[in-house]
């Protein structure tokens, strides 16, 4: 059988990995930074092993991380959804089943907000009047190459990704439609931009 029905395939798929911490490579913060420009100071409220806080230093960014449990970069304690701390941007690659709450949180207390979501997190009637008609992103900024996200503090590699991610930005700025870029690997062409 070259698949597996739909039952069987859900009993077989990996259970999520506790607290939903997959790293993201870095190549994908940086595909963010090199296009889209941010005010800082640079915020990740759930910055695990760093990787968001490291690249934004790497472009100059003053930088900061928490995160509710120490994942060996900081502390950790930090509970994202109560802590009301004005910001001024912030980026992170929330815990997925955490990620509409991590939005809507984070809009309230940051000038800009950048998460890395799948691009389903894009779809979805609830979401769509919950969350993007009442907030509608100021860009989509799909990546062209898919991230792999290993669960973080294992040693399992990073291998090929297989799904599709892109970043979505928020800014208190931006008014009119949503844009939505193309992120391509330098040796696949530029970058393309277009309305949505």
């Amino acid at each position: 059988m070259s698949q597996l029905p739909g039952a069987l395939r859900a009993i077989h798929a990996r259970p999520r990995w506790p607290r939903d911490w997959y790293v993201e490579p870095a190549w994908c913060v940086r595909a963010l930074f090199e296009l889209v420009p941010f005010i800082g100071p640079i915020h990740d409220p759930a910055c695990g092993g760093g990787t968001i806080v490291k690249v934004a230093l790497e472009f100059g960014y003053e930088a900061s991380g928490s995160d509710l449990i120490a994942r060996g970069f900081c502390e950790g304690g930090t509970d994202f959804l109560a802590d009301y701390t004005p910001r001024r941007s912030i980026v992170t690659n929330p815990p997925y089943v955490e990620a509409e709450r991590f939005v809507q949180h984070a809009i309230e207390v940051a000038e800009r907000v950048a998460v890395i979501v799948p691009l389903t997190f894009s779809a979805g009637q609830r979401r769509c009047r919950s969350l993007f008609l009442p907030h509608p992103p100021a860009l989509e900024l799909v990546l062209a190459k898919r991230p792999s996200m290993p669960p973080g503090g294992t040693d399992i590699p990073a291998k090929g990704g297989t799904t599709d991610f892109s970043w979505l930005i928020w800014d208190r700025q931006h008014s009119g439609p949503t844009l939505k870029r193309w992120w391509v690997p330098s040796d696949a062409g530029a970058a393309h931009g277009a309305a949505n």
